[in-house]
């Protein structure tokens, strides 16, 4: 079984800055940008003749940002390019299927803004 949201993290890691499953407990101002992957609801399965079938699992990545790149246009811009970074991103088994547009999310705090996107992956059942 592959476990979609580590290859996820894994690649997003790559950007270059922290990537979380679950967020630390000392989450700061200090440490942003930052990303939070974690999963959306359950899987849908799609049948397969001689197989299980695959698996489509969505996942949220949420973009954590300051204020000054929230006002600056800059967290918008940086989404995009996560977005465009998981456009159709395939490791092993593992495929992206969707990137959805990124969004403003609820604010974490008065002084963290969060943006985010649903990715959709297809794993092997």
């Amino acid at each position: 079984m592959v476990d979609e949201k580590a290859v996820i993290i894994s690649k997003l890691s790559k950007l270059g800055f922290p990537v979380y499953s679950e967020l630390p407990h000392d989450f700061e101002e200090k440490h942003l940008p930052v990303l939070w992957v974690q999963h959306v609801g359950p899987a849908a399965r799609r049948q397969a003749i001689n197989s299980r079938g695959i698996d489509y699992v969505d996942l949220d990545i949420d973009l954590f940002v300051s204020l000054d790149m929230w006002h600056t246009g800059a967290a918008m811009e940086l989404a995009q390019t996560i977005r465009t970074h998981m456009h159709r991103f395939r490791e092993g088994m593992l495929k992206v299927l969707d990137t959805g547009r990124p969004e403003p999310r609820p604010n974490f705090n008065s002084t963290i803004r969060r943006c985010g996107l649903t990715i959709t992956v297809a794993v092997p059942a």
